[in-house]
């Protein structure tokens, strides 16, 4: 069930909805890709993908109609269980020589004969839209400017768009994925946010949770942070998504109607950081343009 919609009688104003805030990144977008088609320049990524993984084709189908809604041109790479390495690394050898492909998206994750590190390592940081490989790990670590995971960045977008300070705030984040959570706590601290990172092997998770002002998870356990767990007036950023058995769409990591009348702000799944990400790879594009 749609969590935006059983918020009817609550202080809507503490519900950080993503859908505005990707208006607005997507406003942006849009304008540098018509100042790019006057010059002839055309913006066109490539994607990798697993054909027989059904999660991670809706998703690439979803961020492939968003691109072409924008002007973006996108090309298709299916990969299946008779794909070896060498021929993933072989094509995107080919993506990286192309000169009319400005980006190239590895969606995760592949079939298991596959190498994914190899084939992370073999992508041109300069398209390396997705922000996953080591040079642009590196250049996040150092402050520099750079290619980013766009869940992060979404975060961060939020964030911004609704004026939530981090400058010396105790922060939370719940997870070390290389997608969300070792980024996201770069980005944190780059805000010079006071931040604590936290997993699936950290001690006394609560006591963690109690001590935070703002608490960002991405772990992927359903309804896992519950209202004991927060102190009152916390902001809750959750980034986490599962899908659980007799539910329809997809459920975060809080408990999010146990929260809504404790915590000061909440972003609700569906609904929040998920529409902002599409909006920043979209963004990365036309970062990679440039670059």
């Amino acid at each position: 069930m749609d969590n935006t919609k059983k918020s009817e009688g609550i202080n809507t104003s503490k519900i950080l909805y993503g859908k505005p805030c990707a208006e607005k990144v997507l406003l942006d977008v849009k304008k540098n890709i018509e100042k790019f088609l006057l010059n002839g320049v055309v913006p066109h990524f490539a994607v990798l993908v697993a054909k027989d993984d059904y999660a991670s084709m809706v998703y690439v189908n979803m961020k492939v109609q968003k691109a072409k809604e924008l002007g973006i041109s996108s090309t298709l790479y299916y990969v299946d269980q008779n794909t070896t390495t060498e021929d993933v690394v072989s094509e995107i050898v080919s993506f990286n020589q192309r000169k009319d492909i400005h980006g190239i998206l590895v969606q995760l994750p592949l079939p298991k004969q596959i190498d994914k590190d190899c084939i992370l390592s073999k992508i041109d940081p300069s398209k390396d839209i997705d922000g996953l490989t080591s040079f642009s790990m590196g250049r996040l670590a150092m402050g520099l400017n750079g290619l980013f995971p766009a869940t992060a960045e979404a975060v961060m977008e939020l964030l911004d768009f609704y004026q939530i300070k981090l400058l010396g705030k105790r922060v939370l984040m719940i997870g070390m994925s290389n997608i969300v959570g070792k980024p996201l706590s770069l980005m944190l601290l780059g805000r010079k946010a006071t931040v604590t990172c936290a997993h699936k092997d950290t001690k006394d998770l609560k006591r963690h949770c109690m001590d935070a002002e703002i608490i960002f998870t991405a772990v992927g356990k359903p309804e896992y942070i519950q209202k004991e767990w927060v102190s009152e007036g916390c902001i809750l950023i959750d980034i986490g998504y599962s899908r659980v058995e007799g539910r329809s769409g997809d459920v975060g990591d809080v408990d999010y109607n146990s929260v809504l009348d404790h915590v000061s702000m909440v972003t609700p799944v569906p609904g929040g950081v998920g529409p902002i990400t599409v909006a920043c790879l979209m963004k990365n594009i036309v970062k990679a343009i440039r670059i």
